[in-house]
């Protein structure tokens, strides 16, 4: 009833053609907020993930805007009671409430930082099938027993280490395959919390950090693991399965909205 006694107004004072436009809602306000921040997302495959992000958004900005009329009013009344005072020869302390200053962006951080899954999250769950029968594999369930010990030394010492450092053992391991003729771990695959490191018989080591992980593909025919194009060879039928399930472990971690989003918003 008030928009229209509003536009009515408008439509008399103004000149004919003039187009009128309803304020903008604070709600709305807010959503916007959020389109022009992820603009560009494709949120083909997360439709769910940014509905909830939307709905968000709206009770952030609610409560920001509730928080700021609170203390808009809290001062005024601060100021009137320092005004009589005055009148009153009296003395009153005025300490200022200060306005919720928080941001679009701080919401959307807050969002990602919940709904984010670490790499070992997504491991966890496959370790015993990854692991089962299969003397070339090496897990973080692996950590103490002498198999694993062997073949984590190996790896540090010939591929699966910063550059510049050496290390005993593979700190944070995940999963590792070991591709040598004696088992000594110095060729084959390591994925850590930090990062992928691998070598195949011949070739120089190769090293991503996951925080530059863009792309994993898997091909069984050809045994072979590739990460943001750089490929991995195995020789063993036997690593098949768990070359498979380390693919559908890191695709479903980089498949993930959250850090989907938090990618786009960093580039």
């Amino acid at each position: 009833m008030l928009d229209d006694i509003i536009k009515r107004m408008f439509r008399t004072f103004m000149p004919q053609g003039t187009e009128v436009k309803t304020p903008r809602s604070r709600e709305q306000y807010w959503e916007d907020q959020l389109i022009e921040r992820t603009i560009g997302f494709d949120t083909t495959d997360c439709t769910e993930f940014m509905s909830k992000l939307r709905q968000r958004a709206i009770e952030f900005g609610t409560s920001v805007d509730q928080n700021n009329t609170n203390a808009a009013v809290d001062n005024d009344t601060d100021k009137i009671n320092q005004a009589l005072a005055v009148l009153s020869d009296e003395s009153v302390e005025h300490i200022p409430v200060e306005k919720d200053k928080r941001t679009i962006d701080d919401l959307i951080d807050k969002y990602l930082n919940e709904t984010y899954k670490s790499l070992d999250s997504f491991f966890e769950p496959v370790y015993q099938a990854i692991q089962d029968e299969c003397k070339y594999v090496v897990t973080s369930n692996d950590w103490n027993n002498s198999k694993g010990k062997k073949k984590s030394k190996g790896a540090a010492k010939s591929y699966a280490h910063y550059d510049g450092i050496c290390v005993d053992y593979i700190s944070c391991l995940l999963v590792l395959f070991d591709t040598t003729l004696f088992g000594s771990g110095s060729d084959g695959l390591a994925i850590t919390s930090d990062f992928i490191a691998f070598k195949s018989l011949g070739d120089d080591k190769e090293f991503i950090y996951i925080s530059e992980l863009e792309s994993v593909s898997y091909n069984r025919s050809s045994k072979e693991l590739a990460f943001n194009n750089k490929r991995y060879n195995y020789v063993h039928t036997e690593l098949n399965g768990p070359a498979k399930l380390v693919f559908e472990s890191l695709q479903d971690y980089l498949n993930q909205p959250s850090l989907k989003l938090r990618k786009h918003l960093n580039s």
